[in-house]
């Protein structure tokens, strides 16, 4: 194996190589490995040994990042010495660095409360376009389990009348159309009407949710930017922990008052769109853990027999 310095432009290589099921995940890659490189560079390091990786590994711990980003961080490398070494550029010296575990049951997961939830709808300004947009979006989201980028792919010829359901149908993350559906409940249509009667002269084909000016159809809101809206609601909404709570919230929030509603795991799943229930029974432990009494029956016997002779 030749001794190439390895360098920045080789992870555009890799990245066009790579068969990632999204450009949002070739993205998150990519940003990864340019932290990689600045390590790399810091360090006058063109080549790299195991210990260089695990240095790099123990640098990241410092920074104060969650299991799951540092999960992602060192998969992208992983993935990338992978290529290097099949290849035949670099030795895949990132192959048995250990990293964090991640607990499964909290893995990018973010719940709200019943009570939560319904404090961040009421505590949105209604006399307003944006408001109304806003609570649409959120009313949406946490209802359906919609993420962002299902929301910004969203027209409004996509509400439809399916079954004597009212539908909207959309293109969820690694789909190539609209081949799915989620049912919206009346209060929820209601939201959304009332947002689309704010905008004048609002054609089938325009986005579902927009920007405030300009004439129809009017440019759809990006994911980056619906995310941005609903987490400057959830920032001023007033509950606690806000800055930890974002539109995957809303999503992890709908799966789990699913299940403490006590509809079945199956039914649950699809609601999801999950592709295994295995990705579902994650809300379940959850939801089990929560109502878990362990805990206060062992300090309820500490207590009486504390209270004893």
């Amino acid at each position: 194996m030749n001794e190439i310095p390895i360098k920045e432009e080789m992870a555009a290589e890799f990245l066009a190589d790579l068969d990632a099921p999204s450009p949002a995940t070739t993205e998150t890659y990519r940003r990864a490995l340019r932290r990689f490189f600045r390590f790399g560079v810091q360090n006058r390091l063109t080549r790299f040994t195991r210990q260089d990786i695990k240095r790099y590994r123990d640098e990241l711990s410092t920074l104060g990042l969650s299991p799951v980003t540092m999960r992602v961080y060192m998969t992208s490398l992983r993935k990338f010495f992978e290529y290097l070494d099949k290849n035949k550029i670099h030795p895949d010296v990132a192959r048995d660095v250990r990293i964090a575990k991640v607990d499964v049951l909290y893995e990018n997961k973010s719940f709200l409360t019943a009570q939560e939830t319904a404090q961040i709808i009421k505590s949105i300004d209604l006399n307003t376009e944006k408001g109304k947009r806003n609570r649409a979006m959120i009313h949406l989201s946490v209802t359906t389990g919609l993420l962002g980028i299902e929301l910004s792919r969203a027209f409004v010829k996509d509400i439809q009348n399916h079954a004597d359901k009212t539908v909207l149908f959309v293109q969820g993350k690694g789909c190539p159309d609209k081949n799915n559906y989620v049912i919206l409940p009346e209060e929820v249509y209601k939201s959304v009407q009332d947002y689309l009667a704010c905008r004048v002269g609002v054609k089938d084909q325009s986005a579902l949710f927009a920007r405030l000016y300009g004439d129809e159809p009017r440019e759809g809101l990006k994911p980056r930017e619906i995310r941005n809206c609903i987490k400057e609601v959830i920032n001023h909404s007033g509950i606690d922990n806000a800055k930890d709570r974002s539109v995957r919230s809303l999503r992890d929030t709908a799966g789990l008052l699913a299940i403490a509603g006590e509809e079945s795991l199956n039914d649950v799943s699809r609601f999801m769109r999950h592709v295994s229930v295995e990705s579902t029974i994650v809300y379940a432990r959850h939801a089990d853990k929560i109502q878990n009494t362990c805990s206060q029956t062992v300090a309820d016997t500490i207590l009486q027999a504390m209270s004893g002779p």
